[in-house]
Protein backbone atom coordinates (compact mmCIF):
# COMPACT_ATOMS: atom_id res chain seq x y z
CA UNK A 1 0.00 0.00 0.00
CA UNK A 2 1.16 3.44 -0.83
CA UNK A 3 2.56 5.15 2.62
CA UNK A 4 0.78 8.13 1.42
CA UNK A 5 -2.71 6.33 2.11
CA UNK A 6 -3.62 7.46 5.36
CA UNK A 7 -5.22 5.40 8.33
CA UNK A 8 -7.35 6.23 11.69
CA UNK A 9 -5.54 6.65 14.90
CA UNK A 10 -6.54 3.76 17.32
CA UNK A 11 -6.55 6.01 20.08
CA UNK A 12 -9.11 8.25 18.83
CA UNK A 13 -11.50 8.57 22.06
CA UNK A 14 -9.10 9.77 23.98
CA UNK A 15 -7.63 12.46 21.34
CA UNK A 16 -11.03 13.69 21.09
CA UNK A 17 -11.76 14.05 24.60
CA UNK A 18 -8.29 16.07 24.83
CA UNK A 19 -9.19 18.22 21.91
CA UNK A 20 -12.26 18.78 23.88
CA UNK A 21 -10.67 19.54 26.94
CA UNK A 22 -8.72 22.28 25.40
CA UNK A 23 -11.27 23.66 23.18
CA UNK A 24 -13.52 24.24 26.21
CA UNK A 25 -10.59 25.51 28.34
CA UNK A 26 -10.08 28.11 25.73
CA UNK A 27 -13.92 29.41 25.84
CA UNK A 28 -13.66 29.71 29.53
CA UNK A 29 -10.31 31.69 29.63
CA UNK A 30 -12.34 34.06 26.89
CA UNK A 31 -15.52 33.50 28.17
CA UNK A 32 -14.66 35.22 31.71
CA UNK A 33 -12.37 37.77 30.17
CA UNK A 34 -15.17 39.11 28.50
CA UNK A 35 -17.22 38.57 31.40
CA UNK A 36 -14.95 41.28 33.41
CA UNK A 37 -14.74 43.84 30.90
CA UNK A 38 -18.61 43.78 30.50
CA UNK A 39 -18.68 44.10 34.22
CA UNK A 40 -15.46 46.42 34.72
CA UNK A 41 -14.47 43.36 37.28
CA UNK A 42 -10.65 44.09 37.06
CA UNK A 43 -9.29 40.52 38.26
CA UNK A 44 -11.44 38.84 35.76
CA UNK A 45 -9.15 40.51 33.01
CA UNK A 46 -5.74 40.67 34.74
CA UNK A 47 -5.80 38.23 37.67
CA UNK A 48 -2.93 40.50 39.73
CA UNK A 49 -3.15 44.14 39.63
CA UNK A 50 0.78 44.21 38.13
CA UNK A 51 0.31 42.18 35.28
CA UNK A 52 -0.89 42.83 31.91
CA UNK A 53 -4.36 42.30 31.04
CA UNK A 54 -5.94 40.21 28.22
CA UNK A 55 -7.57 42.74 26.43
CA UNK A 56 -11.32 42.28 24.46
CA UNK A 57 -9.91 41.19 21.15
CA UNK A 58 -7.81 38.74 22.34
CA UNK A 59 -10.82 37.34 24.95
CA UNK A 60 -12.88 37.09 21.93
CA UNK A 61 -10.09 35.32 19.31
CA UNK A 62 -9.74 32.48 21.97
CA UNK A 63 -13.34 31.96 21.68
CA UNK A 64 -13.07 31.94 18.14
CA UNK A 65 -10.23 29.65 17.94
CA UNK A 66 -12.11 27.25 20.31
CA UNK A 67 -15.03 27.02 18.05
CA UNK A 68 -12.94 26.62 15.21
CA UNK A 69 -11.39 23.59 17.33
CA UNK A 70 -14.76 21.92 18.58
CA UNK A 71 -15.92 21.43 15.11
CA UNK A 72 -15.52 18.08 13.71
CA UNK A 73 -13.73 17.25 10.66
CA UNK A 74 -16.13 14.22 9.63
CA UNK A 75 -17.84 14.91 6.00
CA UNK A 76 -20.56 15.82 5.36
CA UNK A 77 -20.19 18.87 8.12
CA UNK A 78 -22.61 21.44 7.78
CA UNK A 79 -20.46 23.58 10.20
CA UNK A 80 -17.86 23.31 8.28
CA UNK A 81 -17.73 26.68 6.66
CA UNK A 82 -18.31 27.67 10.12
CA UNK A 83 -15.05 26.88 11.34
CA UNK A 84 -13.18 28.48 7.91
CA UNK A 85 -15.13 31.61 8.87
CA UNK A 86 -13.58 31.66 12.16
CA UNK A 87 -10.38 30.92 11.01
CA UNK A 88 -10.63 33.62 8.56
CA UNK A 89 -11.93 36.14 11.24
CA UNK A 90 -8.80 35.51 13.03
CA UNK A 91 -6.39 36.03 10.68
CA UNK A 92 -7.16 39.26 9.30
CA UNK A 93 -8.15 40.71 12.95
CA UNK A 94 -4.52 39.84 13.77
CA UNK A 95 -3.35 40.64 10.84
CA UNK A 96 -4.96 44.11 11.50
CA UNK A 97 -3.36 44.78 15.00
CA UNK A 98 0.23 43.52 13.90
CA UNK A 99 0.43 46.08 10.97
CA UNK A 100 -0.77 48.63 14.10
CA UNK A 101 2.32 47.13 16.05
CA UNK A 102 4.60 47.67 13.70
CA UNK A 103 3.65 50.78 11.26
CA UNK A 104 2.92 52.80 14.97
CA UNK A 105 -0.57 53.63 13.23
CA UNK A 106 -3.96 53.40 14.07
CA UNK A 107 -6.91 51.13 12.64
CA UNK A 108 -9.61 51.41 14.94
CA UNK A 109 -9.92 47.87 16.17
CA UNK A 110 -8.36 47.81 19.33
CA UNK A 111 -11.89 48.69 21.25
CA UNK A 112 -9.69 51.53 23.49
CA UNK A 113 -12.64 53.00 25.23
CA UNK A 114 -14.20 49.77 26.50
CA UNK A 115 -10.11 49.48 28.13
CA UNK A 116 -9.86 53.07 29.81
CA UNK A 117 -11.06 52.08 32.89
CA UNK A 118 -8.55 49.66 33.87
CA UNK A 119 -5.01 51.14 34.67
CA UNK A 120 -2.75 48.43 33.70
CA UNK A 121 0.71 48.79 31.78
CA UNK A 122 -0.57 48.89 28.15
CA UNK A 123 0.58 51.54 26.84
CA UNK A 124 -2.07 51.34 23.74
CA UNK A 125 -5.63 50.41 25.59
CA UNK A 126 -6.75 47.21 23.69
CA UNK A 127 -4.07 46.22 21.86
CA UNK A 128 -3.00 43.14 21.59
CA UNK A 129 0.87 42.44 21.58
CA UNK A 130 2.77 41.22 18.23
CA UNK A 131 3.41 38.03 19.48
CA UNK A 132 0.15 37.11 20.26
CA UNK A 133 -1.00 38.51 16.91
CA UNK A 134 1.28 36.06 15.20
CA UNK A 135 0.04 32.81 17.51
CA UNK A 136 -3.53 33.53 16.34
CA UNK A 137 -2.24 34.61 12.87
CA UNK A 138 -1.33 31.06 12.72
CA UNK A 139 -4.43 29.18 14.71
CA UNK A 140 -6.59 31.16 12.23
CA UNK A 141 -4.79 29.45 9.33
CA UNK A 142 -4.77 25.95 11.22
CA UNK A 143 -8.62 26.17 11.62
CA UNK A 144 -9.40 27.01 8.22
CA UNK A 145 -7.56 24.97 6.73
CA UNK A 146 -7.09 21.88 9.84
CA UNK A 147 -9.16 19.21 7.32
CA UNK A 148 -6.54 19.05 5.17
CA UNK A 149 -5.56 15.28 4.16
CA UNK A 150 -2.03 16.61 3.86
CA UNK A 151 -2.09 17.64 7.66
CA UNK A 152 2.27 17.95 8.58
CA UNK A 153 1.98 21.97 7.70
CA UNK A 154 -1.01 22.29 9.57
CA UNK A 155 0.57 20.27 12.46
CA UNK A 156 4.08 22.58 12.08
CA UNK A 157 1.96 25.74 12.35
CA UNK A 158 -0.29 24.09 15.63
CA UNK A 159 3.54 23.85 17.36
CA UNK A 160 4.83 26.79 16.08
CA UNK A 161 1.78 28.05 17.68
CA UNK A 162 2.15 26.29 20.86
CA UNK A 163 5.63 27.59 21.08
CA UNK A 164 4.23 31.45 21.21
CA UNK A 165 2.51 30.70 23.81
CA UNK A 166 5.22 28.78 25.96
CA UNK A 167 7.47 31.55 25.18
CA UNK A 168 4.62 33.96 26.88
CA UNK A 169 4.59 32.10 29.35
CA UNK A 170 7.88 31.64 30.27
CA UNK A 171 8.24 35.33 30.13
CA UNK A 172 6.98 36.04 33.35
CA UNK A 173 9.34 34.19 35.25
CA UNK A 174 12.75 35.03 32.73
CA UNK A 175 11.83 39.05 32.46
CA UNK A 176 13.82 39.36 29.31
CA UNK A 177 12.96 42.96 29.35
CA UNK A 178 14.88 43.51 32.46
CA UNK A 179 17.76 40.92 31.68
CA UNK A 180 18.50 42.89 28.11
CA UNK A 181 16.97 46.33 29.24
CA UNK A 182 15.10 45.99 25.82
CA UNK A 183 11.60 46.37 24.51
CA UNK A 184 10.22 42.78 24.51
CA UNK A 185 7.47 41.49 22.37
CA UNK A 186 7.04 38.35 24.71
CA UNK A 187 5.06 39.90 27.80
CA UNK A 188 1.58 38.77 26.45
CA UNK A 189 -1.09 38.41 29.13
CA UNK A 190 -0.84 34.91 31.51
CA UNK A 191 -4.15 34.13 29.92
CA UNK A 192 -3.13 34.63 26.38
CA UNK A 193 -0.07 32.70 26.99
CA UNK A 194 -2.02 29.45 27.80
CA UNK A 195 -5.07 29.77 26.09
CA UNK A 196 -3.26 30.38 22.74
CA UNK A 197 -0.87 27.39 24.19
CA UNK A 198 -4.14 25.16 24.54
CA UNK A 199 -5.43 26.03 21.20
CA UNK A 200 -1.94 24.68 19.99
CA UNK A 201 -2.33 21.82 21.15
CA UNK A 202 -5.81 20.90 20.41
CA UNK A 203 -5.36 21.73 16.96
CA UNK A 204 -1.85 19.52 16.95
CA UNK A 205 -3.63 16.66 18.59
CA UNK A 206 -6.29 17.04 16.05
CA UNK A 207 -4.07 16.51 12.63
CA UNK A 208 -2.60 13.92 14.45
CA UNK A 209 -5.74 12.22 13.99
CA UNK A 210 -4.76 11.00 10.53
CA UNK A 211 -1.28 10.26 10.41
CA UNK A 212 0.82 8.47 7.72
CA UNK A 213 1.38 4.90 7.56
CA UNK A 214 4.81 5.01 6.10
CA UNK A 215 6.10 6.78 9.78
CA UNK A 216 6.45 4.18 12.16
CA UNK A 217 6.09 3.61 15.95
CA UNK A 218 9.53 3.79 16.67
CA UNK A 219 9.51 6.87 15.87
CA UNK A 220 6.76 8.29 17.71
CA UNK A 221 8.47 6.65 20.68
CA UNK A 222 11.56 7.89 20.32
CA UNK A 223 10.10 11.05 19.07
CA UNK A 224 8.07 11.25 22.67
CA UNK A 225 10.91 10.59 24.99
CA UNK A 226 12.81 13.14 23.18
CA UNK A 227 10.00 15.76 24.44
CA UNK A 228 9.91 14.44 27.67
CA UNK A 229 13.63 15.47 27.73
CA UNK A 230 13.49 18.55 26.70
CA UNK A 231 10.72 19.44 29.22
CA UNK A 232 12.47 18.04 31.95
CA UNK A 233 15.71 20.27 31.16
CA UNK A 234 13.69 23.06 30.38
CA UNK A 235 11.89 22.68 33.28
CA UNK A 236 14.35 22.47 35.60
CA UNK A 237 16.68 25.36 34.15
CA UNK A 238 13.68 27.81 34.07
CA UNK A 239 13.05 26.87 37.66
CA UNK A 240 16.35 27.13 38.91
CA UNK A 241 17.08 30.65 37.15
CA UNK A 242 13.64 31.64 38.60
CA UNK A 243 14.56 31.41 42.04
CA UNK A 244 18.37 32.90 41.69
CA UNK A 245 16.17 35.83 39.85
CA UNK A 246 13.67 36.25 42.49
CA UNK A 247 16.62 35.84 45.47
CA UNK A 248 18.63 38.20 43.56
CA UNK A 249 15.70 40.77 43.32
CA UNK A 250 14.80 40.20 46.75
CA UNK A 251 18.17 40.79 48.24
CA UNK A 252 18.93 43.90 45.74
CA UNK A 253 15.30 45.48 46.85
CA UNK A 254 16.07 44.99 50.67
CA UNK A 255 19.97 46.67 50.08
CA UNK A 256 18.25 49.18 48.31
CA UNK A 257 15.63 50.07 51.21
CA UNK A 258 18.31 49.97 53.57
CA UNK A 259 20.84 51.88 51.60
CA UNK A 260 17.37 54.57 51.24
CA UNK A 261 17.11 55.00 55.03
CA UNK A 262 20.56 55.75 55.89
CA UNK A 263 20.96 58.28 53.41
CA UNK A 264 17.57 60.07 54.22
CA UNK A 265 18.22 60.01 58.14
CA UNK A 266 21.99 61.49 56.82
CA UNK A 267 20.26 63.85 54.97
CA UNK A 268 17.67 64.97 57.67
CA UNK A 269 20.59 65.22 60.46
CA UNK A 270 22.59 67.69 58.01
CA UNK A 271 19.71 69.73 57.07
CA UNK A 272 18.62 69.93 61.06
CA UNK A 273 22.20 70.45 62.64
CA UNK A 274 23.02 73.17 59.64
CA UNK A 275 19.75 74.79 60.76
CA UNK A 276 20.81 74.45 64.69
CA UNK A 277 24.04 76.51 63.57
CA UNK A 278 22.32 79.32 61.70
CA UNK A 279 19.90 79.35 65.17
CA UNK A 280 23.08 79.71 67.24
CA UNK A 281 24.24 82.71 65.64
CA UNK A 282 20.50 84.20 65.81
CA UNK A 283 20.75 83.30 69.84
CA UNK A 284 24.23 84.82 70.44
CA UNK A 285 23.53 87.20 73.27
CA UNK A 286 26.34 89.97 72.05
CA UNK A 287 25.01 90.10 68.75
CA UNK A 288 21.87 90.85 70.13
CA UNK A 289 22.99 93.30 72.65
CA UNK A 290 24.84 94.87 69.88
CA UNK A 291 21.60 94.86 66.94
CA UNK A 292 19.39 96.02 70.03
CA UNK A 293 21.91 99.30 70.28
CA UNK A 294 22.02 99.77 66.77
CA UNK A 295 18.26 99.56 66.34
CA UNK A 296 17.74 102.59 68.10
CA UNK A 297 21.51 103.99 67.08
CA UNK A 298 22.05 102.81 63.15
CA UNK A 299 24.86 105.11 62.66
CA UNK A 300 27.08 103.78 65.86
CA UNK A 301 30.14 102.86 63.83
CA UNK A 302 31.81 100.95 66.44
CA UNK A 303 28.98 98.58 67.68
CA UNK A 304 28.54 98.05 64.00
CA UNK A 305 32.52 96.80 64.25
CA UNK A 306 31.96 94.19 67.01
CA UNK A 307 28.98 93.06 65.17
CA UNK A 308 31.03 92.58 61.75
CA UNK A 309 33.68 90.79 64.55
CA UNK A 310 30.96 88.48 64.79
CA UNK A 311 29.76 87.58 61.54
CA UNK A 312 33.43 87.17 60.22
CA UNK A 313 34.19 84.63 62.99
CA UNK A 314 31.62 81.96 61.61
CA UNK A 315 33.06 81.56 58.26
CA UNK A 316 35.96 79.42 59.49
CA UNK A 317 32.71 76.74 60.54
CA UNK A 318 31.32 75.76 57.21
CA UNK A 319 29.05 79.36 56.68
CA UNK A 320 29.69 81.24 53.45
CA UNK A 321 27.74 84.08 53.82
CA UNK A 322 26.51 85.68 57.12
CA UNK A 323 24.32 88.69 57.08
CA UNK A 324 22.68 90.97 59.83
CA UNK A 325 19.48 93.16 58.65
CA UNK A 326 17.28 95.65 60.17
CA UNK A 327 14.45 97.24 58.29
CA UNK A 328 15.85 95.03 55.61
CA UNK A 329 19.08 96.96 55.07
CA UNK A 330 22.40 94.89 55.72
CA UNK A 331 24.03 96.11 58.84
CA UNK A 332 26.78 93.82 58.63
CA UNK A 333 27.38 91.05 56.93
CA UNK A 334 30.70 88.51 56.20
CA UNK A 335 31.36 86.36 52.85
CA UNK A 336 29.38 86.90 50.07
CA UNK A 337 25.82 85.29 48.86
CA UNK A 338 26.23 82.48 46.68
CA UNK A 339 26.34 83.35 42.65
CA UNK A 340 24.53 81.75 40.18
CA UNK A 341 22.16 79.61 41.88
CA UNK A 342 20.65 77.19 39.38
CA UNK A 343 17.72 75.97 41.72
CA UNK A 344 16.27 76.44 45.46
CA UNK A 345 13.84 74.68 46.73
CA UNK A 346 12.08 76.01 50.25
CA UNK A 347 11.97 73.45 53.26
CA UNK A 348 9.48 72.81 54.93
CA UNK A 349 9.93 73.34 59.01
CA UNK A 350 9.69 76.11 61.83
CA UNK A 351 12.40 78.00 60.24
CA UNK A 352 12.53 80.11 56.76
CA UNK A 353 14.91 77.45 54.97
CA UNK A 354 15.68 76.34 51.64
CA UNK A 355 18.29 73.92 49.71
CA UNK A 356 20.32 75.75 47.09
CA UNK A 357 22.18 74.19 44.43
CA UNK A 358 25.30 75.87 42.79
CA UNK A 359 27.12 73.40 41.15
CA UNK A 360 27.30 71.55 44.88
CA UNK A 361 24.80 71.88 47.70
CA UNK A 362 24.12 74.89 50.21
CA UNK A 363 21.58 75.99 53.02
CA UNK A 364 19.88 78.66 53.19
CA UNK A 365 18.26 80.05 56.58
CA UNK A 366 16.76 82.95 58.03
CA UNK A 367 16.36 83.64 61.13
CA UNK A 368 14.74 86.22 63.69
CA UNK A 369 16.99 87.83 65.97
CA UNK A 370 15.18 87.99 69.05
CA UNK A 371 16.06 89.81 72.45
CA UNK A 372 13.82 89.55 75.70
CA UNK A 373 12.25 93.08 74.46
CA UNK A 374 11.21 91.79 70.80
CA UNK A 375 12.69 91.17 67.66
CA UNK A 376 15.72 93.81 66.99
CA UNK A 377 16.54 92.08 63.06
CA UNK A 378 17.10 89.20 61.02
CA UNK A 379 20.00 86.56 60.27
CA UNK A 380 20.28 85.03 57.14
CA UNK A 381 23.20 82.84 56.76
CA UNK A 382 24.33 80.67 54.01
CA UNK A 383 26.12 77.52 54.39
CA UNK A 384 27.93 74.27 52.39
CA UNK A 385 26.63 70.93 52.65
CA UNK A 386 29.67 69.26 51.52
CA UNK A 387 28.32 66.09 52.87
CA UNK A 388 24.90 66.05 50.90
CA UNK A 389 26.99 67.02 47.88
CA UNK A 390 29.48 63.86 48.51
CA UNK A 391 26.77 61.44 49.13
CA UNK A 392 25.17 62.25 45.98
CA UNK A 393 28.17 61.93 43.96
CA UNK A 394 29.15 58.48 45.95
CA UNK A 395 25.78 56.74 44.98
CA UNK A 396 26.27 58.15 41.27
CA UNK A 397 29.26 56.14 40.94
CA UNK A 398 27.64 53.33 42.05
CA UNK A 399 27.65 50.96 39.06
CA UNK A 400 27.33 52.51 35.42
CA UNK A 401 23.56 53.10 36.53
CA UNK A 402 23.02 54.20 40.13
CA UNK A 403 21.44 57.41 40.46
CA UNK A 404 20.35 59.28 43.58
CA UNK A 405 17.53 61.58 42.61
CA UNK A 406 16.81 64.77 45.04
CA UNK A 407 12.86 66.89 44.16
CA UNK A 408 11.02 69.25 45.65
CA UNK A 409 7.96 67.01 46.60
CA UNK A 410 4.94 69.65 46.04
CA UNK A 411 5.57 70.53 42.77
CA UNK A 412 4.07 69.32 40.13
CA UNK A 413 5.62 68.03 37.30
CA UNK A 414 8.39 67.19 40.30
CA UNK A 415 11.64 69.78 40.00
CA UNK A 416 14.12 68.04 40.65
CA UNK A 417 17.96 68.74 41.18
CA UNK A 418 20.84 67.86 38.77
CA UNK A 419 21.58 64.48 38.72
CA UNK A 420 23.94 61.92 37.24
CA UNK A 421 22.12 61.70 33.99
CA UNK A 422 20.75 65.39 34.02
CA UNK A 423 23.43 67.66 34.42
CA UNK A 424 21.06 70.71 35.22
CA UNK A 425 17.82 70.82 37.84
CA UNK A 426 15.11 69.15 35.36
CA UNK A 427 11.50 68.16 35.94
CA UNK A 428 9.94 64.62 36.04
CA UNK A 429 5.97 64.35 35.48
CA UNK A 430 4.22 62.58 37.82
CA UNK A 431 3.05 59.39 36.00
CA UNK A 432 4.53 57.80 32.54
CA UNK A 433 2.95 56.27 30.72
CA UNK A 434 0.21 56.48 33.01
CA UNK A 435 2.20 54.67 35.92
CA UNK A 436 3.24 56.60 38.95
CA UNK A 437 6.95 57.17 38.91
CA UNK A 438 9.08 56.24 41.63
CA UNK A 439 9.00 59.73 43.55
CA UNK A 440 5.10 59.84 43.38
CA UNK A 441 5.26 56.90 45.61
CA UNK A 442 6.78 59.01 47.86
CA UNK A 443 4.05 61.86 48.37
CA UNK A 444 1.99 59.78 50.71
CA UNK A 445 5.39 59.40 53.11
CA UNK A 446 6.24 55.96 53.20
CA UNK A 447 9.43 54.26 52.38
CA UNK A 448 9.47 51.38 49.87
CA UNK A 449 10.74 49.62 46.41
CA UNK A 450 9.21 50.06 42.84
CA UNK A 451 9.86 48.06 39.99
CA UNK A 452 8.73 51.17 37.26
CA UNK A 453 10.02 52.92 34.57
CA UNK A 454 11.69 56.27 35.15
CA UNK A 455 11.82 59.24 33.57
CA UNK A 456 14.48 58.21 31.18
CA UNK A 457 11.67 55.20 30.20
CA UNK A 458 14.28 52.68 31.72
CA UNK A 459 13.35 49.74 33.52
CA UNK A 460 14.69 50.36 36.91
CA UNK A 461 14.27 49.17 40.62
CA UNK A 462 13.75 51.71 42.78
CA UNK A 463 13.88 52.81 46.63
CA UNK A 464 12.01 55.77 47.77
CA UNK A 465 10.73 57.69 50.76
CA UNK A 466 10.29 61.45 52.01
CA UNK A 467 13.72 63.16 54.13
CA UNK A 468 11.85 64.10 57.39
CA UNK A 469 9.06 66.69 57.09
CA UNK A 470 11.50 68.92 54.83
CA UNK A 471 9.20 68.71 51.73
CA UNK A 472 11.93 66.89 49.83
CA UNK A 473 11.64 63.52 48.31
CA UNK A 474 14.90 61.11 47.90
CA UNK A 475 15.03 58.01 45.12
CA UNK A 476 17.67 55.73 44.74
CA UNK A 477 17.52 53.44 41.83
CA UNK A 478 19.59 51.63 39.20
CA UNK A 479 18.74 49.82 36.13
CA UNK A 480 17.33 46.26 35.98
CA UNK A 481 19.76 45.02 33.05
CA UNK A 482 22.83 46.04 35.01
CA UNK A 483 21.76 44.44 38.57
CA UNK A 484 20.74 41.50 36.05
CA UNK A 485 23.94 41.18 34.39
CA UNK A 486 25.34 38.67 36.82
CA UNK A 487 22.01 36.77 36.22
CA UNK A 488 22.34 36.64 32.70
CA UNK A 489 25.93 35.68 32.40
CA UNK A 490 24.78 32.78 34.69
CA UNK A 491 21.36 32.18 32.67
CA UNK A 492 23.27 31.83 29.58
CA UNK A 493 25.83 29.79 30.79
CA UNK A 494 23.10 27.41 31.64
CA UNK A 495 21.12 27.30 28.48
CA UNK A 496 24.74 26.20 27.09
CA UNK A 497 24.97 23.48 29.36
CA UNK A 498 21.45 22.22 29.15
CA UNK A 499 21.68 22.21 25.66
CA UNK A 500 24.79 20.01 25.37
CA UNK A 501 23.51 17.80 28.41
CA UNK A 502 20.13 17.25 26.26
CA UNK A 503 21.81 16.39 22.97
CA UNK A 504 24.23 14.04 24.61
CA UNK A 505 20.99 12.51 26.69
CA UNK A 506 18.95 12.28 23.39
CA UNK A 507 22.21 10.65 21.45
CA UNK A 508 22.77 7.96 24.35
CA UNK A 509 18.83 7.76 24.51
CA UNK A 510 18.35 7.19 20.69
CA UNK A 511 21.32 4.79 20.81
CA UNK A 512 20.25 2.79 23.92
CA UNK A 513 16.21 2.88 23.03
CA UNK A 514 15.95 2.20 19.29
CA UNK A 515 17.13 -1.29 18.95
CA UNK A 516 14.75 -2.14 21.81
CA UNK A 517 12.08 -0.49 20.03
CA UNK A 518 12.59 -1.59 16.87
CA UNK A 519 12.33 -5.16 18.59
CA UNK A 520 9.01 -4.65 19.93
CA UNK A 521 7.71 -2.91 17.05
CA UNK A 522 8.41 -5.86 14.42
CA UNK A 523 7.14 -8.26 17.19
CA UNK A 524 3.83 -6.06 17.49
CA UNK A 525 4.56 -5.85 13.46
CA UNK A 526 4.51 -10.17 13.85
CA UNK A 527 1.45 -10.55 16.00
CA UNK A 528 -1.07 -8.10 13.61
CA UNK A 529 0.14 -10.35 10.60
CA UNK A 530 -0.78 -13.40 12.50
CA UNK A 531 -3.98 -12.28 13.41
CA UNK A 532 -4.44 -10.94 9.66
CA UNK A 533 -3.31 -14.75 8.37
CA UNK A 534 -5.64 -16.42 11.20
CA UNK A 535 -8.92 -14.06 10.15
CA UNK A 536 -8.27 -14.79 6.79
CA UNK A 537 -8.22 -18.36 7.18
CA UNK A 538 -11.38 -18.20 8.97
CA UNK A 539 -13.32 -16.25 6.75
CA UNK A 540 -11.74 -19.03 3.92
CA UNK A 541 -13.67 -21.98 5.71
CA UNK A 542 -17.57 -22.36 6.02
CA UNK A 543 -17.11 -24.86 9.36
CA UNK A 544 -15.97 -23.16 12.42
CA UNK A 545 -13.13 -24.16 14.28
CA UNK A 546 -11.51 -23.61 17.28
CA UNK A 547 -7.94 -22.63 18.03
Amino acid sequence: MDESVLHSDPTLTDRSRAVAFCGIGAIALGGVVLMGWALQIPILTQIFADWTAMVVNTAASLVLGAIALLIPDEEPNPLRMVRRICGALLVIVSALVLIENLALIDLHVDWPSAHRWLQDNNTHPGRMAPNTCVGFIMIGLVAAFSATRDSRWIRGMAIAATIIGITGLISYYLKPEFLYNKPTILRMAVQTAIGISLLGIGFWIKARRYIPIGRTQDKHILMTVAVALLVVALGAGISGFAFMQQRTERMTAENLLRVHADRSTFFANVLSEGTQNAEVIAARPNALAQMRILLTAPKDEVTRGQLQKVADSYLPYGFRWIAFYQHGQVIAQAGAPIPNVEMQVALHGASRQALLWAGEYFLRTRAMAQDKQGVVGEIITEQALPGITRLSSEFDNWGETGEMVLCEMNSNPFRCFPSRFSHSPFTVPHRVEDRAVPMTQALNGTNGTLSSKDYRQQNVLAAYGPIGDYGIGMVLKMDWAEMYAPVREQLQLTLLMLALLTGMSLWAVRARLRPLVNEMVEARRGAEESQARFMAAAESHLDPFYL
